[in-house]
């Protein structure tokens, strides 16, 4: 696969077409100039990845919703200019209903598959921002996670060559999976329903709900945080109200093992601290400004490359002018000087004419004396106009050497 073809916004690469049903042309080709497929960023199987989203299973209706609410701007992002999010508004916004419909109808037939193991630990690999996501900085090493959630592809060329079965492994805070579990495994409240009346009892979807088990972490904090904040809403965003107002946003997407499953039940009551109720906003944003900073911070990079290249090109394409004046004023003073050469040749020649005519007019005179020279005055007038022109020839000549260098 070449890089073109992995860059081209018009095709999924399908690295399994046994392992799915036939991909309807807007998943597969999408349409130009305005609908990307939608398999180039989700994937051919709908994986997608911790900068977009998993579609995989979603229910149709489900999907269906998100994009009207796309279409209709009621849901949005916290940062419009982020490439993902803006592609996939756009989309949304240029497909026809047709289109929309058979994409919902192809996702929701895949079947997940576990991509994503979580890890806790209170380090992770050293970081950098490549292309929207996080990957390990060259060199290795780590770095202390404190409360941030650090989802890495496993193998980075398999996720960037569209790979659909790439893995993925998540570093989490000591603690979080226990504690999310026991969040997510809490009774409701009259105004906090419980997490499984809507998305299942192991957190597998419902019609009303989409499954959260086994999902990107990453992708799970992002809708936590765009739904408190305002940016995401619509019928299914209003259910979610309640349960985020007043709240601080913490690590729900821990709750569930990477198998599908809900974890087992939690000790304790049962009944939600007030404490663990307000989900700690802080850590979380904090993670997720610091992930979007280090994306703008990429970004002032790659401007400050591309202006450096401009830059270099400027003094490279000056520098080749040079070059290429020094070539032209060599060529025009290795023309001038053969001109030079060549007419001081001629020059000698005509001074060798005129010495033996002279000689020729002087053996005359001795052989025959007072003998008309009429001839020979001739050929001396002609000789001399002929070195008087030659001589402003190589004048020019020299003035044009001149004016070059």
């Amino acid at each position: 696969m070449t890089l073109s073809q992995v860059r081209d916004l018009f095709a999924a690469p399908d690295w399994h077409p046994k392992a799915h049903p036939p991909m309807p042309e807007v998943v597969a080709r999408g349409r130009k100039p305005g609908v990307f497929a939608c398999g180039f960023c989700h994937r051919a199987e709908g994986t997608g990845g911790p900068e977009n989203a998993s579609l995989v299973g979603l229910p149709i209706d489900y999907i269906l919703q998100q994009m009207a609410d796309y279409r209709s701007g009621a849901r949005s992002t916290a940062l419009p200019e982020r490439i993902p999010q803006a592609w996939m508004i756009a989309s949304a916004k240029a497909a026809t209903p047709e289109e929309l419909q058979q994409a919902a109808a192809y996702f929701s037939s895949l079947r997940p598959r576990r991509n994503l193991r979580v890890r806790e630990s209170s380090t992770a690999p050293r970081l950098e921002v490549g292309n929207w996501i996080l990957v390990r900085a060259g060199g290795g090493g780590s770095e202390p996670l404190g409360e941030r959630i650090v989802e890495l592809a496993d193998d980075l060329e398999r996720f960037e060559l569209r790979d659909p079965r790439a893995t993925f492994t998540a570093w989490v805070p000591p603690g979080s999976v226990k504690r999310g579990r026991a969040l997510v495994r809490r009774p409701g409240t009259n105004t906090v329903p419980a997490c499984a009346k809507c998305h299942g009892k192991d957190l597998g979807g419902t019609e009303a709900g989409p499954p959260l088990a086994g999902r990107s972490p990453s992708y799970l904090f992002r809708q936590l945080y765009e739904l408190q904040a305002g940016v995401r809403n619509g019928p299914s965003a209003e259910l979610m109200k309640p349960v985020l107002a007043g709240a601080r946003v913490t690590w729900w997407c821990c709750g569930v093992d990477c198998t599908g499953q809900a974890g087992p039940d939690a000790s304790g009551s049962g009944v939600l601290l007030e404490e663990d109720r307000h989900l700690c906003l802080r850590g979380a944003a904090s993670r997720y400004a610091q992930d979007e900073f280090d994306q703008l911070t990429v970004r002032c990079v790659d401007l400050d490359a591309v202006q450096l290249q401009k830059d270099q090109g400027y003094r490279q394409g000056r520098a080749l002018v040079a070059v290429q004046e020094r070539v032209v004023l060599g060529e025009v003073e290795q023309v001038g000087r053969r001109h030079l050469d060549q007419r001081r040749v001629e020059e000698e020649a005509v001074e060798g004419r005129l010495r033996h005519l002279d000689g020729r007019a002087q053996e005359a005179e001795v052989t025959h004396p007072g003998a008309p020279s009429v001839a020979l005055d001739l050929v001396r007038v002609h000789a001399q106009r002929v070195l008087e022109r030659d001589e402003l020839r190589l004048d020019h000549s020299a003035s044009f050497l001149n004016t070059a260098a």
